[in-house]
């Protein structure tokens, strides 16, 4: 009978312990100790600026966006193991992943099959490529897939004169930016996406919480007056009613589960006003 209360006891113990420690997930629980202090070599779109880009974008671009597709996405995303894996596959000689803007046409003849960019019919998409000089690049669809697809040159081509077709000119049409001026990709740079990646595991590490989806956000270039100093410190040229991605980190895919600590960067540069990501 003592032997039993014996253990008895020791197993009270280790319940109390267990509770008090979140037993089952000791390696995840919140470290006080280790704030969380985003990296100052990345750009933070100020709350307000940011609020009023995602609503210029509804105001004019998205609802001609509708016009061609009833239901229209307003932001692509990735998992985080999917952005590690773009910046790990970074070929030697490249610095800079772009972000191309392209229209799929199902009824269009291409040199491959593409069954997973058929749910994203007539719709704006966008396809990525790493920039090296004097090589061809080579494009990919990684957006909202579970898998990374390659996009032959030749049907790239295809696919980035509907977007200038169809979608720009439609954008140009309803006033919300001449054509002219509308953005045909964005630039992000390797370290600044190596940047993004340690903030999300630094903030893992301050609150138990991990940054599994990354988001690309539809917004326009907005208010260039109001927020002039902005600009100036991001150094860019783009235009009021560019079309731009602001980046938000997401626990998972659902409405609810936005990170503010890892939102509203803006990780890119417009081309035209900055094609060299300089």
């Amino acid at each position: 009978m003592k032997n039993l209360f014996k253990v008895f006891c020791i197993l009270a113990v280790l319940a109390i312990i267990c509770s008090l420690e979140s037993c089952g997930d000791l390696n995840k629980k919140k470290n006080p100790n280790n704030k969380f202090m985003p990296s100052p070599d990345l750009v933070k779109i100020p709350a307000e600026l940011a609020t009023v880009m995602k609503k210029n974008f509804d105001s004019c671009p998205y609802n001609v966006l509708k016009k061609i597709v009833t239901s229209h996405p307003k932001d692509y995303y990735i998992t985080n193991e999917q952005f590690t894996n773009i910046y790990n596959n970074f070929p030697q000689k490249s610095e800079t992943l772009k972000i191309h803007f392209i229209q799929y046409r199902k009824e269009q003849n291409y040199n491959n099959n593409y069954p997973e960019l058929i749910p994203f019919d007539k719709q704006l998409y966008i396809v990525y490529s790493y920039a090296e000089n004097g090589s061809i690049e080579k494009y990919h669809g990684i957006f909202n897939l579970e898998k990374d697809i390659y996009i032959s040159q030749e049907d790239f081509e295809k696919m980035k004169n509907n977007y200038k077709e169809y979608i720009k000119k439609e954008i140009g049409r309803f006033n919300c930016i001449p054509e002219q001026e509308q953005t045909d990709y964005v630039n992000i740079k390797k370290q600044e996406i190596k940047d993004y990646l340690i903030d999300v595991q630094k903030y893992e590490l301050s609150n138990a919480v991990k940054g599994n989806i990354v988001k690309f956000i539809l917004s326009t270039v907005s208010d260039m007056d109001k927020y002039k100093n902005y600009y100036q410190k991001k150094n860019d040229d783009a235009k009021p009613g560019q079309l731009t991605l602001i980046t938000d980190t997401w626990a998972d895919n659902n409405s609810s589960s936005r990170i503010s600590l890892l939102s509203d960067y803006d990780l890119n540069t417009l081309c035209p006003s900055n094609c060299d990501a300089k």
